[in-house]
């Protein structure tokens, strides 16, 4: 069915970044942060990993149950894990990298929903979002950030408007997971204003990131 077919690529997706996550944010850390030392775990990994497969598997083959939401709660705790692990009170000076650790805690929110989700605590599609919006798209745009400056030669930091365009985009996830719940704003607004935030973020970065883009690295270097 279109739904099978739906939560299979979202779930490919999903293991996509976490396993680009893993390979990338303890070192971008251990680079950033004078003193950091994130911390490596073959055990924590190799349960990542199976947690995640096993949930998916369930989520396909046994949605809405028990083992189901049990699967979700051990993929949330592995990735708690490893935001514990490699965490530091210093990233969340640094935009740049605090954008990939909120995309981190949005993996954990999410699939914490999802198991609220799975036992009807929770609404599932609201869980979805918080996986989609919040997961993929807070750590792909923290990602591409990134990785712009990086290969044009430049110094890799955010300035004041990124920041801003970063918190617009974590604000519109919030808008659009959380506030329908309260009941002050109609579901269509909460869509409505979700799609302002991230619509006005992707501006502020297309206006940061197209001059650079479109133009040859700055240190001479092909690329």
């Amino acid at each position: 069915t279109s739904g099978s077919g739906i939560s299979l690529m979202t779930n490919a997706n999903l293991l996509l970044l976490i396993f680009v996550v893993g390979r990338v944010l303890p070192f971008f850390t251990e680079k950033a942060v004078a003193g950091s030392t994130p911390r490596f775990s073959k055990q924590r990994e190799q349960a990542v990993y199976a947690l995640f497969l096993l949930w998916a598997l369930s989520d396909l083959l046994l949605p809405n149950s028990w083992l189901a939401m049990l699967f979700a709660l051990g993929v949330a705790i592995t990735q708690a894990w490893r935001l514990y692990d490699w965490h530091h009170p210093q990233v969340w000076k640094k935009p740049i990298l605090w954008i990939l650790y909120a995309g981190l805690a949005w993996l954990v929110i999410g699939f914490l929903l999802k198991a609220m989700a799975q036992i009807e605590l929770f609404a599932d599609n609201l869980a979805t979002h918080a996986l989609t919006a919040g997961a993929i798209g807070v750590t792909t745009l923290g990602m591409m950030a990134r990785v712009a400056l990086g290969h044009t030669g430049r110094e890799i930091d955010a300035n004041r408007t990124m920041a801003l365009a970063f918190i617009l985009i974590n604000i519109a996830v919030v808008i659009r997971v959380f506030v329908p719940l309260t009941g002050l704003l109609s579901y269509q607004t909460c869509i409505t204003l979700s799609a302002v935030a991230w619509s006005i973020c992707y501006l502020l970065f297309s206006m940061i990131y197209l001059p650079i883009l479109i133009r040859p690295r700055i240190d001479g270097r092909p690329g």
